[in-house]
């Protein structure tokens, strides 16, 4: 039979103090991998046929290499959750309503984009542009880019939308206007306080009140309608001086994004029972 350990009470004292100080480390650890942060990322899925925008709190699906995006929370799987949002038109409208020209980015190809990224520590730019071609006899050519803004610990990603050499086809070029569409699939769209929408319980998106046309800031107006099982935002700019560049940059983002407050928990109350436990075993010794 082993005989029990003798140990003095300012032994006993030193090694539970000890014990605190490892539990303190270990907690540090836990917390500091909580809150380790990966750097936003840009990817080719060559076999899913999309590109992948995304860090710790969202995820951005490219699909088709289009901007046709699946937004969903990182961690879920994008196939069944987050919801569908896709950058699909720009259009012109003269002074009567009607639609003057419109073109469609979903039939865009792939290999029409040209892009570019910048990776900073904790920031990363993607730029997607193409040369998209008017409709009509003297139809033209515009240059479209968007510039997706990301940074580490962020649940949205603005995006710049810069239009240029814009071919008007309104005879009344100046009372002309130039709009974005956004078509959300399978998700209604809810007008929120001020300029933002929520897209079902998935997310959001929200813009800014003027943009830049021409070489001034003109009003933006919106409308929200439905086309069967999907809905659409359309973003309204007034045309300025028969300007032929637009810039505008919207928000899209998702709610309820993860946290590391779960891990750190688990952490800390791991490391309290090891150390609970520990100090009643020392005690029973001593006893």
């Amino acid at each position: 039979m082993v005989a029990p350990i003798s140990m003095s009470r300012d032994e006993m004292k030193a090694k539970i103090f000890a014990l605190g100080i490892a539990a303190l480390f270990v907690v540090s650890v836990f917390s500091t991998v909580a809150e380790a942060k990966a750097r936003p990322a840009f990817s080719d899925d060559e076999q899913g046929n999309k590109w992948v925008l995304k860090n710790d709190q969202i995820n951005v699906w490219f699909q088709g290499k289009k901007p046709m995006l699946k937004v969903f929370r990182n961690g879920e799987n994008g196939d069944e959750s987050g919801y569908m949002l896709k950058i699909q038109e720009i259009f012109e409208k003269d002074k009567s309503g009607s639609t003057a020209a419109v073109i469609n980015l979903e039939q865009a190809r792939p290999q029409d984009w040209h892009l570019s990224t910048d990776q900073g520590d904790d920031s990363l730019t993607q730029t997607m542009s193409a040369a998209i071609s008017q409709p009509g006899a003297n139809g033209g050519s515009c240059e479209v880019t968007f510039v997706f803004h990301i940074d580490t610990t962020s649940s949205e990603v603005k995006f710049d939308m810069v239009i240029e050499d814009w071919v008007w086809k309104s005879a009344d070029k100046d009372s002309a206007t130039l709009a974005l569409k956004l078509l959300v699939v399978d998700e209604k769209l809810e007008q929120k306080a001020g300029n933002e929408v929520a897209v079902g319980d998935e997310g959001y998106v929200k813009w800014a009140s003027t943009a830049r046309v021409g070489g001034d800031d003109v009003d933006v107006t919106h409308v929200i309608g439905s086309e069967g099982d999907t809905t659409h935002l359309i973003l309204t700019y007034q045309n300025s001086g028969n300007a032929s560049r637009l810039e505008y940059d919207p928000t899209i983002g998702v709610t309820k994004a993860s946290t590391g407050g779960s891990t750190i928990t688990i952490g800390i109350v791991g490391v309290v029972v090891i150390v609970a436990v520990m100090a009643v075993i020392m005690i029973r010794r001593r006893k």
